[in-house]
Parts: C-alpha cells; sequence; structure tokens
C-alpha cells in the first residue's frame, strides 16, 4: 500500500464527515433558495404583507438562514481540520516510508535515498502537495458536488430550461479538454526543468569539496542559474497561458446564463414557469458554471499533485536520482578539466 492510500485510510472516517457536511450545506443551500423563490412567487402574484403565509414563511426563512450559517461555518472548520490532519499523517508516513525503505537497502547493500533528494521533496513536492490538500483539494469536490446536485435539482425542476440553457457546456466540455492538453505540456516541462534544478542542487551538495578545491563556484553558479533561469521563463509562460485560457473559459460559461434569461424569460411570458423558478436557475446557475470555467485549472492542479504524489511515494520515479547521479559525473568531469 503506498503512502497516499495509506494516509486517507487513516483518514477515511474524516474525510466521509467533511463530505457529508459538503452535500448537507448543498441541501440547505438549495432548500433556502426553493423558499425564497415562493416568496417571490406570493409577491408578484399579488398576496398582502398581512397574509397569515407572510409569518410564517418568514419564521421558515430565518430557521433555513441559522441552519445555512451555521453549516457553512461547519464546513470550513471541517475541511480545514481534515486538510491539516491529511498533512499531517501524510508526512509521518512518508518518513516511515523512508526510513524502512533505507534500512532495507543498506541491508541489501543498494543506493539509499541521499540527503539531498529528501530535502528536495520536503521542500518541494511536500509543499506542494500541502497546498493542493489546504487549498484546492476539498474546493474542488465541494465544486462538484454543487455541479451534480444542482444541475440534479435543474432537471427535476424543469428538463427543457436546464437541458437547453446548458447545451453549450458540451462546447465547454471539448474546450475544456484542449486547453487541459495544452497546460499538461507546460506543466511537464516545468517538473523536468524542476528535476534539472533539483539534480544541480544535489551535485552542489556532493561535490562541495571539490567545488572548494578546484575553485568551480563561478562554473557551478553559471550551470545553476542557467537551469533556474529556463525554470522560470516556463513558469511565467505557463501562467500566461492559463490566465488566457481562462479568461476564454469564463467568457464561454456566460452563454449559458444568456440562454437562461432568454429561455426562461420566454417561459416565464408564456406562464410555463413562475418568476420564482426563474430566479432559482439564475441565482444557482455559478454552481453548474463555475466547475466548467475553472476546469482547465483543475485539471492542470490535480496532474501536478498526482506528480508530486508519485514522487513522494518513491522519489527514484523521478529519475531525479539518476539525473543527479548524472549530474555529479558531468559536475565531476568539468572540474576535473578546469583544474588541468
Amino acid at each position: 500500500m503506498n503512502i497516499i492510500t495509506r494516509t486517507f485510510s487513516k483518514m477515511k472516517l474524516l474525510i466521509f464527515i467533511t463530505l457529508a457536511v459538503d452535500i448537507l450545506f448543498l441541501a440547505i443551500d438549495l432548500v433556502w433558495n426553493k423558499n425564497l423563490s415562493n416568496l417571490i412567487d406570493l409577491v408578484t402574484d399579488g398576496i398582502s404583507a398581512g397574509n397569515a403565509v407572510f409569518p410564517k414563511m418568514l419564521v421558515e426563512l430565518l430557521i433555513i438562514l441559522a441552519a445555512f450559517i451555521f453549516l457553512s461555518g461547519a464546513n470550513t472548520f471541517v475541511s480545514g481540520v481534515t486538510s491539516a490532519k491529511i498533512n499531517y499523517e501524510l508526512k509521518n508516513n512518508y518518513f516511515e516510508s523512508l526510513a524502512h525503505n533505507t534500512f532495507l537497502q543498506q541491508k541489501a547493500k543498494a543506493r539509499t535515498v541521499s540527503g539531498g533528494e529528501m530535502t528536495s521533496v520536503l521542500l518541494n513536492e511536500f509543499n506542494a502537495v500541502s497546498v493542493f490538500i489546504s487549498e484546492n483539494l476539498f474546493f474542488i469536490f465541494d465544486s462538484l458536488v454543487k455541479f451534480l446536485g444542482t444541475f440534479g435539482w435543474f432537471i427535476f425542476m424543469n428538463p427543457f430550461l436546464a437541458i437547453s440553457s446548458n447545451l453549450p457546456v458540451f462546447l465547454i466540455i471539448l474546450y475544456v479538454s484542449f486547453s487541459s492538453k495544452i497546460l499538461k505540456k507546460y506543466t511537464i516541462k516545468t517538473n523536468d526543468e524542476n528535476a534539472k534544478l533539483n539534480a544541480v542542487t544535489e551535485s552542489l551538495m556532493s561535490l562541495f569539496p571539490v567545488i572548494r578545491l578546484y575553485q568551480a563556484q563561478k562554473l557551478i553558479l553559471t550551470n545553476y542559474t542557467s537551469t533556474l533561469k529556463k525554470w522560470e521563463e516556463l513558469n511565467i509562460s505557463m501562467e500566461k497561458k492559463k490566465a488566457i485560457l481562462m479568461s476564454i473559459s469564463a467568457v464561454m460559461t456566460c452563454i449559458p446564463l444568456l440562454l437562461l434569461v432568454l429561455i426562461g424569460g420566454n417561459l416565464v411570458i408564456k406562464g410555463q414557469i413562475t418568476v420564482g423558478e426563474l430566479y432559482i436557475f439564475i441565482n444557482l446557475s455559478g454552481n453548474v458554471s463555475g466547475i466548467l470555467m475553472n476546469m482547465p485549472s483543475f485539471i492542470m492542479q490535480f496532474r501536478i499533485f498526482a506528480g508530486n504524489l508519485q514522487k513522494i511515494s518513491d522519489p527514484r520515479r523521478t529519475g531525479r536520482g539518476n539525473a543527479s547521479s548524472q549530474e555529479r559525473m558531468q559536475a565531476s568531469t568539468r572540474i576535473n578539466k578546469l583544474g588541468e
């Protein structure tokens, strides 16, 4: 069982509670909007505020509002605690796995994980994984729950309006597929440059006495600066491309809302739906379009997350160990030539 599987297995109760609170929060949100819809329909039907229905409805709205506020805070608190626990457990499991593998490798007289590799994992991969788990993992799940729950409710309320206003979604999905492939290429290139940067750092740590002996600091610094510059340029290029692709995605997600207003308004005029029902569709349309707008970023972040998890599970899979050995050999050869 790898590190991430073992970590999530230990945290499954907390994860289940977090998911349950998130689903319950969405249910309260839908109930809140349904009651507001009923209130709007009463007002548009011309029922006076003195009617006996209003006090009862206001009491229900206050109760639902209190539950909404409580669950909103509970959702934030539980997801934060779960993220912190997962990060803590993941780090513990990594150290346990590292100690166990090092012992077995020493017993078999195999090459153990070097200090540079372990430091690189702790400073780079673990930091990236922790940030993703803390800021993005449950946010992505929350967006997915909102999308499925809200769209399912739209289908239940009015299948024609739900489907017709979201027909451009298929076009958006095709665009997301196209944009995610572009971002994937940038992600792979960035990770490769990061691996090279780690290899140079490992070389500096391993060859420090030789560097001092042959006074090769300038040569190593030039190599490191060149690798760092390539990594920075790729990161800047990826962020620019990401901004462009997500901007186009954001514009495209406005199309379903425009169709919703056009088709929904026509249905209200014909008397096929009420103003309150149209309000629900418009007010909750962000739950459907939000995940589509952020999908390119979600896919890119998840690819990086999966790659970092693979590095944590087995540092040698990334080729960084081999890259470090090759880099050390190249650096040693250059230093020897410089000394001659």
